[in-house]
């Protein structure tokens, strides 16, 4: 009895630090993702298989999205540029807007209720990284999410979220590429 009782304390203290150390090692790695200078991230309906949006960024404040079908916006700061019907259109946004997103504290603010599980080795084409699952148990509506971390370099390569939206399932696949490339310029439309 005795045996079992200190295998069983041994077993649930060893799943403790395992899931400690996966919440952090997916802190480091969305902490990572926030240092960039520029990336890109395209996003996937799992359903459809069909790609919804497109974002790109670059530091410190600039943004370009490109929904399906439509051309890109432009957001610098809190300024956002539309361009429809072949006219471009400059409107100002509420201060903070998309920085809100991009900082520690909004990461601290979302990992309140996140269970996190190291789900061991994984590849993103061909590239080797490590799997976390994390479930949000804060919102209304729980959602569980995949995230695969680059093992050489450290970054979200992709995360895979699915559950309910106003009652309605959802799954979708968000891609990162382009880590600090160059090639990502984003100015104001003319």
């Amino acid at each position: 009895m005795f045996r079992r009782t200190l295998a069983l304390l041994l077993a649930l203290g060893f799943a403790a630090n395992a899931w400690a150390d996966g919440r952090q090692d997916l802190r480091t790695a969305f902490s990572r993702n926030l240092a960039l200078k520029a990336f890109k991230a395209t996003m996937f309906d799992l359903t459809s298989k069909q790609a919804m949006s497109t974002v790109e960024f670059q530091a410190p404040d600039r943004y370009r999205m490109t929904m399906a079908g439509q051309p890109p916006s432009v957001v610098i700061g809190d300024t956002m540029y539309m361009t429809r019907n072949g006219k471009t259109m400059k409107m100002a946004m509420p201060k903070g807007t998309f920085g809100k997103f991009r900082n520690e504290d909004a990461m601290a603010e979302l990992e309140k209720g996140l269970v996190v599980e190291s789900l061991g080795p994984g590849m993103v084409g061909a590239v080797p990284a490590r799997r976390y699952r994390f479930t949000s148990t804060t919102d209304k509506q729980a959602s569980t999410s995949v995230a695969w971390v680059g093992t050489s370099s450290g970054l979200v390569l992709q995360v895979e979220t699915s559950g309910k939206n106003a009652d309605r399932p959802f799954a979708m696949r968000v891609s990162y590429s382009d880590f600090n490339s160059p090639a990502i310029r984003i100015d104001a439309p003319k």
